[in-house]
C-alpha cells in the first residue's frame, strides 16, 4: 500500500529517486502514479524537497543537510585512483578541484565553490589552514587530493624567482614615471 506516511518513511531515510520510490520506469505504471501523488502532497505539505544531487534529482525531507561522510562519498564520486593518487576528474576552477555546494545541500558553513584539497586535507588531519596557505601535491600531479600527497605552503611562493609578466612590467614602470 503507498501512502504519504510510507513514502515519508522511505524519504527519512536518505535521499531517494522517484525511481527507486516508484520501482518502475514505465510512465503509465499505477504505482508509479500513486507515489508522484503522494510525493505531491507532501511537497504541498513542506515535508520532502526535490532537490539535484550527484547527477539525479533525489526527493528528501525539507529539513535534510548533507553531512561530511555523504560530501565524502560525492568527492569519492569525482575521483579516479591512479596508484597512490587520488585524481580529481570533476570541475576544476583555475587548475583547483571544487565542487559546488547548492543551497538545497542546507550547509551554510560551506562555501559555495568548496576546495576540495583543502576540505580533505583539513578533514584528515584535523587541523585548519590559515587564509594565507594553499596546498600544492608533493606527487606532482595537479589533479591528486590525496590528503597525504600535500603540502601545505605559503600563497605565491611558487611565483618567487619568476619574470612579471610585460602588462605588469608595464604598469611598474608607468608608476616608476
Amino acid at each position: 500500500q503507498i501512502t504519504p506516511d510510507t513514502i515519508l518513511q522511505l524519504v527519512r531515510q536518505g535521499p531517494v529517486r522517484l525511481l527507486d520510490l516508484a520501482q518502475s520506469r514505465s510512465e503509465n505504471s499505477r504505482r508509479r502514479r500513486a507515489v508522484i501523488q503522494a510525493l505531491q502532497m507532501l511537497s504541498a505539505d513542506g515535508l520532502v524537497k526535490r532537490i539535484y544531487l550527484d547527477g539525479s534529482y533525489v526527493y528528501v525531507p525539507t529539513e535534510w543537510r548533507i553531512d561530511d561522510d555523504r560530501l565524502q562519498l560525492l568527492i569519492d564520486g569525482q575521483t579516479r585512483r591512479c596508484g597512490d593518487c587520488l585524481d580529481w576528474i570533476g570541475a576544476t576552477q583555475r587548475g583547483a578541484p571544487v565542487l559546488r555546494i547548492t543551497a538545497s545541500m542546507n550547509r551554510p558553513d560551506l562555501p559555495a565553490l568548496l576546495r576540495v584539497r583543502r576540505w580533505m586535507w583539513e578533514r584528515h588531519t584535523g587541523r585548519r589552514l590559515s587564509p594565507r596557505q594553499t596546498l600544492k601535491p608533493s606527487c606532482g600531479s595537479d589533479t591528486c587530493i590525496n590528503p597525504e600527497h600535500q603540502q601545505p605552503q605559503r600563497r605565491g611562493i611558487e611565483q618567487r624567482g619568476r619574470a612579471k609578466p610585460l602588462a605588469v612590467r608595464a604598469s611598474i614602470a608607468r608608476g616608476v614615471r
